[in-house]
């Protein structure tokens, strides 16, 4: 399975990256490549699903997420089937420091189609997490409304 790790330092406190990263509302604001595509779960726990298009390398595919764990302000992990029997897996770790909070970001996929183009699809993920990372911390340094 094709895989891409990441982390950024943040310039936020774990609570406040939580709000972004530990909801799916809050994800949308600054993942570039997730669109939630049903009624949003008020609130995440181990078994919940939601429904999301995933737009990437030019296409879209609906996606059955699933979280696997969840501690607040700490962890949250979710895996996903997708159309064409595409599978994926998320999770996000955050570690309060004194100069904001480290988030570290894991990323998988699976399935026949990924392991035809496993070069383009890393490189992608790659792309779209640095740049969804670079948005997030727009927005966690952005004054509050």
């Amino acid at each position: 399975m094709p895989s891409v790790s990441t982390e950024t330092l943040l310039p936020a406190t774990a609570e406040e990256v939580w709000a972004k990263v530990g909801s799916v509302s809050g994800q949308a604001e600054w993942s570039t490549v997730r669109t939630v595509a049903t009624e949003l779960p008020e609130t995440l726990e181990p078994g919940t699903t939601f429904t999301a298009t995933i737009d990437s390398m030019g296409m879209s595919s609906e996606v059955v997420w699933t979280v696997v764990a969840l501690e607040p302000e700490r962890l949250l992990e979710m895996r996903g089937k997708g159309t064409l029997g595409i599978t994926l897996s998320v999770r996000y770790a955050l570690e309060p420091r004194a100069d904001g909070t480290r988030l570290t970001v894991d990323m998988g996929f699976g399935g026949a189609m990924v392991k035809l183009m496993a070069g383009a699809v890393k490189a992608t993920a790659r792309r779209d997490m640095t740049a969804s990372l670079e948005r997030l911390a727009d927005l966690l340094r952005a004054p509050a409304a």
